[in-house]
């Protein structure tokens, strides 16, 4: 298969897509790199290896393909996709959208080899040359890294530890019943939040008023909701209550509406776990640091200088998810 890929150029690819299974559909799944027989992408649903999936990259331009392997990232998935049956016909409408998101030509190989010249400027990775099997291990062992660079490049200063904040009452606000309970787990057990969590905005209300939360975590577009207006409603109650959106793929200017509104933070899919946990973790350290002139409290969380060490053993834990 490595061989056969190599007849095309596979270059890198951010365009949202639309996924589809005969069991599920993601209309903003996105995407990685592509070539005209095939492409990479994150998405919300796992895929089985070897089923149909059908990609539409725009109306008028739904391609088939069978899923060659997919790999859970926390709470969403990345998948490599092959076009087995695509047509002369649909490579050429593939080719120019190619063209068109790119801005740069796509080469017609007209089913020939691609020459060392070609190959070598491809934007591509060590994969390409691999078997699938040694490319799912390369794949994990990337991904790996990439969580632990994460990590160490998202450590603020502070001295903060994992369970700094244990005890905090965090709120998640969203729609999607599986997507709470993956964030809520992870949060409990890796930080010791306590969690609570509402689907509707109306349900929050009563909720905040019952106990005060420390932070919300609020979907950005809730139930087709305005973003803005929602958190202008909820800073308009709850003034010191943090608010961190999150969210699919959205855009730059979007992403600065929520934070010039006031929001603490905004992560938006692809993310990692931890990178929630540490978000929380820096908005409370702000917090914490801006009432106190820079200094902690240990009735914030920390009891006393031997929890404010961040040992290897911590982030060992931190890189194994």
């Amino acid at each position: 298969m490595a061989a056969e890929r190599r007849k095309y150029l596979r270059v890198l690819f951010e365009e949202t897509i639309q996924v589809e299974t005969e069991e599920w559909t993601d209309p903003m799944a996105t995407g990685l790199d592509i070539s005209l027989n095939g492409t990479r992408f994150h998405c919300e649903h796992s895929l089985s290896e070897g089923s149909e999936v059908w990609v539409s990259f725009k109306p008028g331009l739904k391609i088939k393909g069978i899923c060659r392997w997919c790999w859970p990232i926390e709470w969403y998935y990345q998948a490599a996709v092959e076009f087995s049956e695509i047509t002369s016909e649909e490579q050429t409408l593939l080719r120019d959208y190619i063209t068109e998101t790119s801005g740069e030509p796509y080469p017609d190989y007209s089913g020939e080899e691609a020459t060392e010249e070609a190959i070598e400027t491809q934007e591509v990775d060590e994969m390409e040359d691999l078997s699938l099997e040694e490319e799912e291990d390369a794949f994990a062992e990337d991904l790996l890294i990439d969580e632990e660079e994460s990590l160490e490049d998202n450590l603020f200063t502070g001295t903060l530890t994992p369970l700094v904040f244990a005890g905090k009452r965090i709120v998640i606000v969203d729609g999607d019943s599986g997507r709470i309970e993956t964030i809520g787990e992870y949060l409990t057990k890796r930080n010791q939040f306590s969690i609570e969590s509402t689907n509707k905005l109306s349900h929050l209300w009563p909720l905040l008023k019952a106990k005060p939360a420390d932070l919300i975590l609020l979907s950005w577009g809730l139930n087709g909701e305005d973003s803005m207006e929602m958190l202008q409603n909820i800073q308009g109650r709850f003034p010191d209550v943090p608010i961190i959106f999150f969210s699919g793929p959205v855009s730059l200017e979007e992403r600065l509406e929520g934070l010039n509104g006031g929001a603490a933070d905004f992560i938006a899919r692809p993310v990692a776990l931890s990178s929630i946990s540490q978000s929380i973790l820096k908005t409370f350290s702000l917090s914490v640091s801006s009432s106190n002139n820079g200094s902690y409290d240990a009735e914030d969380g920390l009891e006393n200088e031997d929890d404010l060490d961040l040992s290897d053993d911590l982030l060992e834990d931190d890189f194994d998810l």
